[in-house]
This record gives structure tokens, sequence and C-alpha cells, in this order.
């Protein structure tokens, strides 16, 4: 598979392609692009209507313990093995580096 600069790989995760670095190890990193949305019911308090919601739209309505949508901007995270993601911003090494790869 053909590595690609930054530039490229900010159009494959826009199109909602992960991608991830040559040098990380192998499906234990990869970077995803987020789309804009409301949060979660909460990351402190979810409920069973979040998830009946959930089941029903496929679409989380999370909102903090006032009940208030917080709205989340599109951002990159880092998917970690395990399913664990984090935010994530590129560094200028990973904006000048050539050996992105689609994932």
């Amino acid at each position: 598979m053909k590595n690609m600069d930054f530039a490229r790989t900010l159009v494959e995760l826009q199109d909602g392609r992960p991608c991830a670095r040559e040098g990380w190890p192998p499906g234990q990193y990869i970077v995803i692009m987020r789309q804009k949305m409301i949060s979660p019911k909460s990351m402190v308090a979810e409920t069973d209507e979040a998830n009946r919601v959930y089941r029903a739209t496929g679409e989380f309505e999370f909102y903090f313990p006032s009940k208030v949508p917080l709205p989340v901007q599109t951002h990159f995270a880092l998917r970690r093995s395990g399913s664990v993601e984090v935010g994530w911003k590129p560094t200028a090494e990973d904006c000048l580096s050539e050996d992105w790869r689609k994932v």
C-alpha cells in the first residue's frame, strides 16, 4: 500500500477513512475524524432513556446533568487497541511526514 503525506491523509480522514502512521504498531493506533454532533447524554450519568433513543435513532442524544445538550465540534480522535478513543492533534512531525497509510 502506498504511503501518503498528511494533506492526502486529511482528505481520507474527512471522507471517513481511518489512517495511521507507518511506524505505529499495526492495529494499535489509528486516527479517525469525528464529525460535529451533540454529545452523549452524559459521560457522568448515562441513562436507560439515552440507550432507548440510541437504539431507535442510531444517534446519541447525551446531555450533562443540567440536561443541556453539549455540542461537540468536528475533531480528530486516536483509537487505541481495545476501542479506547482519546482526542488527538497532529504534531509538526505528523504533518510533515509522508508515511501515512489507510487502515
